[in-house]
């Protein structure tokens, strides 16, 4: 009876973690969706100060106006690159055990690499620029994060979370295993009720394994990053219906063994 009721005991706990994983899940599209360090109309409302100040001659404008522009893009490209740098390092430390899980995260770490080295690059560009090339600076950066950045960073975010499901992946295929043996030592086996639930919980494992591999295929074949997640989303609420079983389980052999 230790399995049925270490069964019962997690299955709370089970759900809320899987709770927590689908709600991660949206997190990451909302803050990816934010404008980060996006440059943005507001952040040069200080220039307007400086092109209608009358106590400034043309050229004493165009310094002020460079040393702000130079100084917005700085500190856009050094914010851009911390978080690149910590979406890099949260990567690495992802856990994987799968080969091919493990392939692409050297594949993804070698493209965060590569937008790393770009924003670098950039950075060493900006005490060059004049008045013209600052706002063409700010416009290619804009449209290389969204075309370039963006996708990869929610690729990644993605197979961060299905790296870190694994765990409970895998400890529901623990559980499945123990109740069997567990249902063939106590000669359970004949029993339709019980029959019925452990096969339902078979059947939801089965469609929660097929979804896992479904998000690392989509994460790996450049599937958009809403069909990714939508996939890790299917594959959490699978297990949260696998862990429902497992207490039914419990409970329905409590039941015949005259047990709380």
């Amino acid at each position: 009876m230790t399995v049925f009721r270490t069964a019962a005991a997690r299955f709370i706990f089970i759900v809320a973690v899987v709770a927590l994983c689908l709600k991660a899940g949206g997190y990451v599209v909302l803050a990816q969706d934010a404008a980060g360090c996006n440059l943005n109309q507001a952040e040069f409302d200080e220039l307007a100060s400086v092109q209608t100040n009358p106590s400034l001659d043309f050229l004493e404008e165009i310094r002020a106006e460079l040393k702000i522009r130079r100084g917005l893009l700085l500190q856009t490209v050094l914010c851009a690159i911390k978080e690149a740098d910590e979406l890099r390092l949260n990567l690495n430390q992802a856990p994987t055990i799968n080969p091919d899980a493990k392939q692409l995260q050297e594949k993804l770490g070698g493209q965060i690499e590569d937008a790393l080295n770009y924003y670098k690059l950039q950075k060493s560009k900006i005490n060059d620029l004049g008045i013209q090339g600052s706002k063409d600076f700010a416009k290619e950066l804009r449209v290389w994060r969204e075309s370039n950045y963006k996708p990869l960073s929610l690729r990644i975010f993605n197979f961060i979370i299905w790296s870190k499901n694994q765990d409970i992946i895998q400890t529901a295929q623990n559980r499945i295993n123990q109740i069997n043996r567990a249902v063939v030592f106590l000669r359970l086996i004949d029993n339709e009720e019980i029959q019925n639930l452990f096969k339902d919980a078979e059947t939801s494992f089965g469609e929660a394994l097929s979804e896992n591999q479904a998000a690392l295929n989509s994460i790996r074949e450049f599937g958009t990053p809403a069909d990714s997640l939508g996939h890790i989303k299917t594959s959490l609420e699978g297990l949260a219906l696998t862990y429902q079983k497992f207490f039914e389980l419990s409970e329905a052999i409590g039941k015949l063994l005259h047990t709380d």
